[in-house]
């Protein structure tokens, strides 16, 4: 069976202040950041920004907040791509709005790569179970996995965790997704770059580009 590596830096995508962009296209963007004002929450702005700037959420690539299964009808439709996609539950609750407004939700499954017990996502024994669940939704179209590794891991260990996502994503690319799956969603402004060498598709690195988020 021939097994398709991610997809290399030349798609690779940026997330800047909520919304990704590829890499070409940042620049044109960066005057967008008066939208995400930085002492509101992501999950907080995502959600009036729904509800108060649909030009603006035009413009918006992906979701990836903690999403919560009661917000789920503000942003299924709207968002191209939602991450962070992280339970059964949440799953199929995204399914059943997809699937009464008649249309196909694209999504990330999360991994809880360092088993963390205050973040969602699906253990990493758990995300093949997590993804053949996935197919059984004909309005959900899964295509790839993303994860945020423990904010206090070391670089070496964060090497470890970027590697064993990949070799999941190689996995279950291989063995239920026909290698078609696109995108392996790791990496942030202070380890983007060992993200890229472990193969991540989408990096986030507003912080970088915007300066540290100051909430209330």
């Amino acid at each position: 069976m021939t097994v398709r590596e991610p997809k290399k830096r030349s798609n690779l995508r940026l997330k800047l202040g909520g919304a990704y962009f590829s890499a070409q296209r940042k620049l044109r963007w960066l005057s967008m950041r008066k939208h995400f004002a930085r002492e509101r929450s992501g999950e907080d702005l995502a959600y009036q920004a729904f509800s108060h700037n649909p030009p603006l959420m035009r413009k918006l690539k992906d979701v990836d907040m903690q999403l919560q299964r009661n917000k789920v009808n503000k942003v299924v439709g709207q968002a191209a791509l939602i991450q962070s996609v992280g339970s059964l539950a949440l799953l199929a609750e995204i399914e059943k709005t997809a699937a009464a407004r008649e249309l196909t939700q694209e999504l990330l499954l999360e991994v809880n790569i360092g088993r963390e017990a205050a973040k969602s996502g699906f253990l990493p024994e758990e995300v093949f179970a997590a993804a053949e669940a996935a197919l059984e939704h004909p309005h959900v179209r899964v295509l790839g996995l993303m994860t945020i590794p423990p904010a206090d891991a070391d670089r070496d260990a964060n090497m470890r965790y970027f590697e064993q996502v990949r070799t999941l994503y190689v996995d279950i690319n291989a063995k239920l997704f026909h290698n078609e799956l696109k995108h392996l969603s790791m990496g942030m402004s202070g380890d983007y770059a060992d993200a890229i060498a472990a193969g991540a598709t989408m990096v986030r690195v507003g912080t970088a580009i915007f300066g540290a988020r100051h909430y209330l």
